[in-house]
C-alpha cells in the first residue's frame, strides 16, 4: 500500500470525506471545515452526496423561510446535494469539477466507495474516475474518521489500499469517542492480559506511505447536541443568542484547537 508523498500543491482540489463505516463523525467534521474555511475567507464549494436527507445539506443548507434548506443551492455559498445511490445522480460527484471550482468538498455517507466504483469505472477500482479528476488538474484528497472501533480502522485501510497514491491521505482521530491513546486501541494498538501485542499496523503502514495524522477535538456534548438541533456550524454557534455566555466559550476553544490540527495538513485540505 503506498500512499502520496508528494507535497507540491496542484491547481484544484477535492476533499473527499468517506468511510465505509457509519456515524463517525463525517459529517459535523465536514461542517467544521466547509463553515472554518469560509470564515477564512477560503472558497470551497461544499457537497452532501447523501441526497435530501444528508446531514451536510441541513447543516450548510441556505435555509428558506420555514428554516428548511432551500433548492437550488449554491455549493460556494450554502450546499449542494445529489444522491451518490442513485445511478441516475452519481455522476455529479465528478461533473462538479466542470463548474470551475479550485476547492471541493464531498461528505459520502457511510459505505458509499462501491457507488464511487460505479461512477465511470464500471464498479471495477478507481481508474478511471482519477484519470478524469487528473484531466481537470484536480488532486484528491481522501479524508478519513477514525475512531475507537475497528470498523474505522479496516475503512482506513480498504480506502488507503483503493485509491493509493493517486491520492493524498488525512487520517482524523475523532477525539469525541475518546480523549486517550488507549481509547483507540485497533489505531493505536495495545497489549492483551496475556501480553499479545494486537492493533496499530494499519496506522504504522498509513505514516509509512506518507499519510498524515490529526485529531479532531472533543466538544462538551451537551453543546453539540445544541449545535446540532439548531442545524449551524461550530463557527456561527459562538455567537448564537440562545446559547450561554460558557456554552459559547466552549465552542471557541474547540474552534481554536480545530484552527491548529487544519493547519498541521495543509496544502492537503487546501488551505494556503
Amino acid at each position: 500500500m503506498a500512499l502520496a508523498t508528494d507535497r507540491k500543491k496542484p491547481l484544484r482540489r477535492m476533499i473527499v470525506v468517506a468511510s465505509h463505516k457509519g456515524g463517525v463523525g463525517k459529517t459535523f467534521f465536514s461542517s467544521t471545515l466547509v463553515s472554518w474555511m469560509r470564515a477564512q475567507t477560503i472558497d470551497i464549494a461544499a457537497y452532501d452526496s447523501d441526497g435530501i436527507v444528508g446531514g451536510l445539506r441541513r447543516v450548510l443548507g441556505i435555509k428558506g423561510g420555514d428554516g428548511m434548506p432551500m433548492a437550488g443551492q449554491d455549493p460556494q455559498k450554502g450546499c449542494g446535494y445529489y444522491d451518490i445511490r442513485s445511478e441516475r445522480e452519481r455522476a455529479q460527484f465528478l461533473d462538479c469539477v466542470s463548474t470551475g471550482h479550485n476547492l471541493i468538498l464531498q461528505d459520502l455517507p457511510g459505505g458509499a466507495t462501491a457507488d464511487l466504483q460505479r461512477i465511470v469505472d464500471d464498479g471495477e477500482g478507481v481508474r478511471q474516475l482519477l484519470d478524469s479528476l487528473d484531466s481537470e488538474g484536480v488532486r484528491l484528497t481522501i479524508v478519513h474518521l477514525v475512531t475507537h472501533v475497528i470498523e474505522s480502522v479496516f475503512s482506513v485501510a480498504s480506502l488507503s489500499h483503493l485509491f493509493g497514491n493517486r491520492a493524498d491521505h488525512v487520517a482524523v482521530l475523532n477525539k469525541n469517542f475518546g480523549r486517550e491513546l488507549s481509547d483507540f486501541p485497533f489505531w493505536f494498538g495495545y497489549e492483551t492480559a496475556n501480553h499479545e501485542k494486537k492493533g496499530g499496523t494499519t496506522r504504522h503502514r498509513f505514516l509509512e506511505a506518507g499519510g498524515i495524522e490529526i485529531e479532531f477535538p472533543s466538544l462538551q456534548a451537551g453543546v453539540f447536541a445544541k449545535i446540532a438541533a439548531a442545524m449551524e456550524p461550530p463557527t456561527k454557534a459562538v455567537v448564537n443568542p440562545e446559547l450561554k455566555l460558557s456554552e459559547r466559550g466552549t465552542v471557541q476553544v474547540f474552534l481554536r484547537k480545530f484552527d491548529e490540527q487544519i493547519r498541521k495538513a495543509g496544502p492537503l485540505l487546501g488551505v494556503p
